[in-house]
């Protein structure tokens, strides 16, 4: 018995055979209740960055929010003049390319957030460096592509967390 708020499917079968149409129909399936997708928050990415020397930093990607057994996809692309040595892959793929590092994960784990992370080596002073990036989640027929743009620098620079002792002479 149809209602409007039980969606039906009716599963037909339809043949021309001697110029004559035929049509059978094999079934009638109930589909789910189609209720409106929950509100999930959207995922976020963040980078954030520590120097370890003038020319050295170790980069941390943290990505919260994506839903169990999305598929994301981050890049980041390695500034001119840089190498990039991935040092904790969180459980994803590697991918690199000439200018890039690409983070894949065709089933996001559970609740946890992803948080890759990467040292990145430059010419010069790696906190002149202008950080860019992408992340694509996917689930289900949903995709959404968010820039990763901003960069925090946490800690402070080594030349500050020096101590530094003076040997005076006892005169």
């Amino acid at each position: 018995i149809a209602t409007p708020d039980i969606p039906l499917l009716d599963i037909a079968w339809e043949h021309i055979a001697n110029g004559e149409r035929q049509r059978w129909t094999l079934g009638t399936i109930v589909l789910p209740s189609m209720a409106p997708e929950e509100h999930s928050p959207e995922p976020e990415a963040q980078r954030t960055a520590q120097q370890l020397q003038d020319n050295l930093a170790e980069v941390t990607l943290t990505v919260s929010q994506v839903q169990e057994g999305a598929f994301v996809k981050i890049t980041e692309y390695i500034p001119a003049h840089c190498t990039c040595e991935v040092t904790e892959s969180a459980g994803a793929a590697l991918r690199k390319e000439e200018n890039a590092q690409i983070f894949l994960w065709f089933q996001a784990p559970g609740a946890d957030d992803l948080t890759p992370s990467y040292k990145l080596k430059c010419a010069s002073n790696v906190q002149n460096t202008a950080f860019d990036g992408e992340m694509e989640v996917a689930f289900g027929t949903r995709t959404k592509t968010s820039h990763i743009a901003s960069v925090e620098w946490v800690g402070g620079s080594p030349a500050l967390n020096e101590n530094m002792e003076l040997n005076l002479s006892p005169d």
